[in-house]
């Protein structure tokens, strides 16, 4: 989270999964990255990126990474291309 009035740097928050997506809202702002492959052992495969940002007074960011493989069923099933 990033809460300026505690701290110009991102917090760690520990929500559930359920508290963290109530708190994104239609002003939300999400983007799908591409990021391909970047040679660490973390993610030697070609994957994706999805990020949320809540854009509240206190903002909340989510990231989730997705196999390359899946994503053409999430790109099609929210109209995404």
């Amino acid at each position: 989270m990033l809460d300026c009035s505690v701290s110009t740097h991102r917090q760690k928050a520990d929500p559930s999964v359920d508290e963290i997506l109530d708190r994104f809202t239609e002003d939300a702002h999400v983007v799908v990255i591409n990021r391909g492959t970047r040679g660490d052992t973390m993610f030697e495969r070609e994957h994706f990126e999805i990020g949320y940002r809540s854009m509240g007074a206190i903002d909340y960011y989510l990231f989730i990474t997705v196999e390359s493989e899946k994503m053409p069923m999430i790109l099609d099933k929210y109209n995404l291309r």
